[in-house]
Parts: structure tokens; C-alpha cells; sequence
């Protein structure tokens, strides 16, 4: 019984000075080993942690501006362990992560960045170009541009890294943004207006105006100018040849005046700009106008200026006649021969034009210059030669009693025909 408590009392003897020697050992700075952040470090070498998180564990992935950055690793949480705590790091080697704080030297770190940003690349919208009739996007550059304000007041004690890429100055037009305008454009290439006669105003890249700044698109008013012109030339019947059948029963051709189907341009062009801004093409279109007299009708005035006579016709029958008075031929003031219909009708106007201002108690507007029929009380005779030299600035002067009952007579839109034979 003796010898058995001996062994146990040798046993536990060598236990504990093998226990008093491990402590030894561990207690001993020399050999404090641990493992932090991945790293290996003994007492001494603990203390470099600070620079050692610099190099591994950096803000930012420019060298540079780390050299503006401070950490400060929390190691006195290691150095100050338990006996217990130390023999268990040396044992496991357990990754030690020990918070650490980061301070920024704000001024400095700017002075760099702003250096940096003298060589960077400026960020580049997306924009939209033509290239001959094609239209396409040319996608936005990103650039490396830092906003320098907005990193820095994103800098705090608990920063451990900043993606420059989120601070570069981003393009303020993308790809993306440009799509839905792009779509319309592409649409509007396809726009067209068929008109009722055939004619057809087509859409293509060429005839797309795209604003950029107002991100917009508008069709081109040069074009459609053009374009509507061309399409409506042949609607245009105004002063073209027409045969007519004198009084005599002489078949002659009159050109020329004001008479015929006359497409509203302007008007137009309004309408069609309204369709193409809204992507509408159009089918089987008939045109504004600003007047339409294109067929002859059986109720007109005709006049002779050879003969120096006028006939009034109603439904094909004549009703009135009188000599009359045109332009003095012998002072370039010819009356203009052609068709035309009458556009004003007045009851009392002055006339004038120059060295001369006249009232007439009956007006009848012809053309746009300002030649109509009306009475003349100031010539003692109508028909024969007397136009000549005594004619008129290019009126057709009446006698007043035929002059009222004409006015009573006709109305606007009547076709009045003027040859010279």
C-alpha cells in the first residue's frame, strides 16, 4: 500500500514540474508565439502589427495614398493576455483578429487625389450620332476622374477599405438613358405620308434632327419643306394651261392667274410634323389647301383685253356686257391675262399705289398685286383704243352703273377669264 502511494506521489511530482517547466516556457517573452490576421509574431514583433496591417490589410489599392493612412492595432488585449490565454495561442495557433482603428490625413490625402486627378480620364457621355442614314449609340466612357469631397467625407475611424470606383465621377448620360429616345428614332425612320395621288414623303436617318441637350427629335424643317413641296406639286393647278371656248366660240389656251387648287404648304407641313413627332405614318392623303377652283364652272366673267370688252355668263348664258377700259400698255401696265377668281368683294375702297390714292364705290380683287375690276366715273369713254394712253395701272375700269350692277351680280370665287386676242 506504501509503494503504491509512493508511484502516485512521484507521478504527480513529475506532473507538476513538467507543468512548472511548459509555464516557464510560455510566460517566457522568447517564446510567446501567436498568429494574427494570418501573420506569425512573438513579443517583440507584435508591436510592428500597425505597419504589418498597412501592407496587408490597405484602404486603398493605390500605394500612394495609403502613405496618408495610420492604423492602430489594439495589442495590448494580446500582450496582456492570461497565462492560460498564451499557452492556448501557442498551442492552437489561432488566427487572431485584434481590432485595429484607421486615421486619415484628410489634407494630405486631397493634395494627392487632386494630383491624381490632373492626369485622369474625364468621364464621356453616351451620345447618339448618323452615320449617312443610320442612326446609332455610342456608348458613355466612365473615366477616372475621383470625386475628391465625396471620398473624403466617406472617411471615418471604421474605414477598411474605399473602392475608388464608386468615386469616379460618373458620365451623367449612359446607354441606358439614350434607349427610349434611340427606339423613337428608329421608329421615325420608318415614317411615311402616302398621299392620295400616289405621291409619297418616306422617312430615313437623313430627315431626323436629334437634340441632344433637350434629348429630343424633331423632324428636319428643311426637309420637309422640300419634301412636301415635291409631294404636292402635282395638287398645284394654280395658273396652269387651260383651253377655253371664247364668246366668239374661238378655242384658245389661257395660263397663268390665281384659278385652280392651291395646297396649303404651311398648313402642311404643321400637320405632318404633328403626325411624325408622334411616330404616325399616314395613307391615302389628301392635302390642306388654301383654296380649291379647279374646274371650269358655266358661270363666269370673260374678258377681252384686245377687244376691250367684258361678258358675264350665268349658267352658260350671257346676262352682261360692256366695253371697258385695261392696262396702259403703252406705259407697261398691262393688265395680266390669265385665270383667276375673285378673292374680295367691297363696297367702297380707295386705291392706291404711287403719286395716286383713288375711291371706287366698287371693288372686285383679282390678284395679290392689287388688280381688280371697278367702277371709274373719271373716264368720259369706254373700249376702242383709249387704254392706250389713258389706260389704267392694270385694273379693269368699268362704267359705275355696269360696275353696281356686276357687284350686285357676282360674289367671291367667281372665275374670271383674261386673254389677249
Amino acid at each position: 500500500m506504501l509503494h503504491k502511494k509512493k508511484i502516485i506521489i512521484l507521478i504527480l511530482s513529475l506532473l507538476l514540474f513538467i507543468s512548472i517547466l511548459l509555464c516557464i516556457c510560455f510566460i517566457s517573452k522568447d517564446n510567446f508565439h501567436i498568429t494574427v490576421y494570418g501573420n506569425e509574431y512573438n513579443y517583440n514583433t507584435v508591436k510592428n502589427l500597425d505597419n504589418d496591417l498597412k501592407k496587408n490589410k490597405p484602404v486603398f489599392d493605390n500605394e500612394n495614398l495609403n502613405n496618408y493612412v495610420t492604423y492602430k492595432a489594439d495589442i495590448n488585449s494580446i500582450l496582456n493576455a492570461s497565462l492560460i490565454t498564451r499557452i492556448k495561442y501557442s498551442i492552437t495557433k489561432e488566427n487572431l483578429k485584434p481590432n485595429y482603428t484607421i486615421s486619415f490625413n484628410k489634407n494630405k490625402l486631397r493634395e494627392k487625389l487632386n494630383e491624381l486627378n490632373m492626369s485622369a480620364d474625364y468621364p464621356q457621355d453616351a451620345f447618339i450620332t448618323k452615320d449617312n442614314d443610320t442612326w446609332k449609340i455610342n456608348k458613355e466612357v466612365k473615366g477616372s476622374f475621383i470625386l475628391v469631397d465625396d471620398l473624403l467625407k466617406s472617411l471615418s475611424s471604421s474605414t477598411t477599405k474605399i473602392d475608388l470606383n464608386k468615386f469616379y465621377k460618373k458620365p451623367n448620360i449612359t446607354e441606358k438613358d439614350l434607349k427610349p429616345i434611340f427606339k423613337k428614332i428608329s421608329k421615325y425612320q420608318d415614317w411615311s405620308c402616302k398621299y392620295s395621288n400616289g405621291n409619297e414623303i418616306r422617312a430615313n436617318g437623313n430627315y431626323v434632327d436629334y437634340n441632344s441637350s433637350a434629348n429630343e427629335i424633331t423632324v428636319s424643317d428643311k426637309w420637309i419643306k422640300k419634301e412636301v413641296k415635291k409631294a404636292l406639286s402635282d395638287y398645284n393647278t394654280v395658273g396652269k394651261e387651260r383651253d377655253f371656248i371664247t364668246h366668239d366660240g374661238q378655242n384658245i389656251t389661257v395660263s397663268g392667274g390665281t384659278w385652280g387648287n392651291s395646297p396649303n404648304i404651311e398648313e402642311e407641313i404643321t400637320f405632318l410634323k404633328e403626325k411624325f413627332n408622334k411616330g404616325e405614318s399616314i395613307t391615302d392623303r389628301e392635302p390642306e389647301y388654301n383654296y380649291q377652283y379647279d374646274e371650269f364652272p358655266n358661270t363666269y366673267i370673260e374678258i377681252s383685253i384686245e377687244q376691250q370688252h367684258l361678258w358675264v355668263y350665268q349658267d352658260s348664258q350671257l346676262i352682261m356686257e360692256t366695253d371697258i377700259i385695261t392696262g396702259d400698255a403703252t406705259k407697261h401696265r398691262d393688265t395680266p391675262t390669265g385665270c383667276y377668281f375673285i378673292s374680295e368683294h367691297i363696297n367702297g375702297k380707295y386705291l392706291t399705289g404711287e403719286n395716286y390714292k383713288t375711291w371706287v364705290n366698287k371693288w372686285m380683287r383679282l390678284t395679290n398685286q392689287g388688280v381688280g375690276l371697278h367702277d371709274a366715273k373719271w373716264q368720259p369713254r369706254f373700249g376702242g383704243n383709249r387704254y392706250k394712253g389713258h389706260g389704267s395701272h392694270g385694273c379693269i375700269n368699268l362704267p359705275p352703273k355696269f360696275a353696281s350692277d356686276l357687284f350686285d351680280t357676282v360674289s367671291v370665287g367667281w372665275l374670271v377669264v383674261i386673254y389677249n386676242c
